[in-house]
């Protein structure tokens, strides 16, 4: 009797040591499968945490001049915040759309510009990848959805320039059908859906997958009061009323900018007029548009041409403001 007594207590001291083990493995799988839930989530926010950096402006430093002489600099700023990266031995920035990434050229070798390339470098995990376009180009411009890149081609010693287009893996080269010769720096629409671009008599907005133009007469627009040049680009503001872009005052203004000064001007889409921004005395070039479509653009009133700052100018209320000091060829960050 004893003996079956011990061997009930032993049986039930051993189930509840079964059950306990259950219970500690139980534990032990849970706490697992929560460490690994931890860790997926840690590692999702941490590769959220990757991307948010949006910075607002790329700019030059300086003009370069001589490849020998000078020291190539290209600022990226967070307005909100003042962060500034500063990249060397890079020039001619173009910011993306979303600010999160940057198209510049590199120069290996500061003694044979034939080494120069063109990449894209990822600002927040510095990864680079080299943009593959073997053909002679200038002017690159990010698709608001920043999958494609276009482009000017150029042909030296041939009337001809066109509109290419690729997408930044490098893939889907394409060069666009278009009537006119020359076709010069391109803009998107806030779409995505064309490509805006002139040849200095008219201005035209090309569709990107199925032919379509629109075309704005220069002469008839613009009339006498400026003269869009090579480097004019056109962008349309947010509502597409508006079409910003810099060209020759068509006065004699300033001693030394000659045959005249350029300036930022705005053309009205609705009433058909045409409206400038930057004041009498300031020469102004190179504008691109903001988030809040803000105007920024190079500008200077040294008559000498040396002491260049980065400007912000609103279409309504055409108040000028000193954002960045001794800085050119601002690119701006669209959404």
């Amino acid at each position: 009797m004893n003996t079956e007594f011990h061997l009930d207590i032993l049986i039930t001291n051993l189930s509840i040591k079964i059950f306990n083990l259950k219970q500690f493995v139980i534990i032990i799988c849970i706490c697992i499968f929560f460490a690994n839930c931890t860790s997926q989530l840690s590692k999702i926010e941490n590769k959220k945490n990757i991307y948010i950096q949006k910075y607002d402006i790329a700019f030059d430093r300086e003009t370069i001049y001589n490849l020998n002489e000078s020291n190539y600099k290209v600022h990226v700023i967070r307005l909100d915040s003042n962060k500034d990266i500063i990249f060397d031995s890079v020039y001619k920035p173009v910011l993306s759309s979303d600010g999160e990434k940057l198209l510049i050229t590199k120069v290996p070798d500061l003694n044979d510009n034939l080494k120069n390339y063109r990449e894209i470098l990822n600002l927040n995990t510095m990864q680079e990848q080299k943009l593959e376009i073997t053909c002679k180009h200038l002017y690159e411009a990010w698709s608001p959805d920043d999958n494609l890149i276009a482009f000017i081609i150029y042909y030296p010693g041939k009337m001809l320039s066109q509109i290419g287009i690729i997408k930044t893996d490098n893939s889907d080269f394409r060069i666009l059908d278009f009537s006119s010769h020359i076709l010069l720096a391109p803009s998107w629409t806030n779409d995505g859906k064309y490509i805006v671009t002139s040849d200095l008599k008219n201005i035209y907005k090309i569709g990107v997958k199925q032919y379509y133009s629109d075309t704005i007469n220069i002469f008839t627009a613009f009339g006498d009061t400026c003269s869009p040049s090579s480097e004019t680009k056109f962008y349309y503001s947010s509502d597409n009323r508006y079409l910003i872009f810099n060209a020759y005052t068509n006065k004699m203004e300033m001693e030394s900018f000659l045959p005249s000064p350029e300036a930022i001007y705005a053309y009205d889409t609705q009433l058909k007029k045409i409206i400038r921004l930057t004041p009498v005395g300031m020469n102004a070039t190179d504008p691109c548009l903001g988030v809040n479509d803000e105007i920024y653009f190079t500008g200077t009133t040294d008559k000498k041409q040396n002491l260049y700052g980065i400007y912000k100018v609103d279409v309504n209320d055409k108040k000028i403001t000193l954002v960045i000091d001794k800085g050119e060829h601002p690119s701006c960050r669209r959404y």
